[in-house]
């Protein structure tokens, strides 16, 4: 199913499995060194107990289709007891060329949209280029999170003016030989513990969504940052 996501980014099924606490011993070098350009699961050396020890949340999907109003791709986000806590939905509208996403709660309801600023009456994506001085991507374009009904930018108790999830520079050999992505997610700054779960579910789609065809090949795929 990665094969087709050179055509059909985020349509393979899907499961992120998120834990808390330091990192088993048996994966802390899996990024070490200038030559570990291999392919494959980097998860190897994980024991059963650590893969299922301090569950935080699981984010899922079953198969999609591509990024289009038909089956659009979505993530399932829930606890660590498995309930049921939000979903994220690709959003299709008439602004094909800006893509955005839904977060909503346990009951169905809207929280957030997630989207880029734009130019051209809307048209397009607008990055931001931070320069030599950035400490992310010099080129970029964060996702802001957004009130659902006005699409206003909300506040954040982060560094920055606005919630939002911006893609980061993760050096050379992930970039370019584990294709491994990271991400800095600013939280909005009345989000429960719940939407802050919902919207790391939000950053992984937007990843698999967006980023997935880059590593169409079979290979592993990137992991989210935070």
């Amino acid at each position: 199913m990665r094969w087709w996501s050179g055509c059909a980014p985020g349509c393979r099924e899907t499961k992120y499995v998120q834990h808390s606490g330091p990192v088993p011993d048996s994966i802390l070098d899996e990024n070490k060194g200038w030559f570990t350009c291999q392919k494959g699961i980097l998860t190897e050396g994980l024991s059963e107990e650590d893969r299922n020890k301090d569950v935080v949340a699981t984010h899922e999907k079953g198969q999609t289709c591509c990024a289009c109003c038909c089956c659009p791709p979505y993530l399932e986000t829930k606890d660590a007891n498995g309930e049921f806590i939000g979903r994220t939905v690709f959003v299709c509208d008439g602004w094909i060329f800006v893509p955005k996403f839904d977060v909503l709660d346990a009951d169905g309801k809207r929280k957030y949209r997630l989207r880029p600023d734009t130019c051209i009456a809307g048209c397009c994506v607008m990055c931001r280029c931070d320069g030599q001085g950035s400490k992310g991507k010099c080129c970029k374009v964060p996702f802001i999170v957004r009130d659902p009904e006005t699409f206003e930018p909300i506040k954040t108790k982060a560094t920055e003016e606005h919630a939002q999830a911006t893609q980061l520079w993760s050096g050379w050999a992930n970039e370019c030989c584990m294709q491994k992505n990271a991400y800095h997610l600013a939280f909005p700054q009345d989000a429960t513990a719940q939407d802050k779960l919902a919207l790391i579910g939000s950053t992984i789609l937007l990843d698999v969504v967006l980023f997935e065809q880059e590593d169409d090949d079979g290979g592993g795929g990137g992991g989210g940052g935070g």
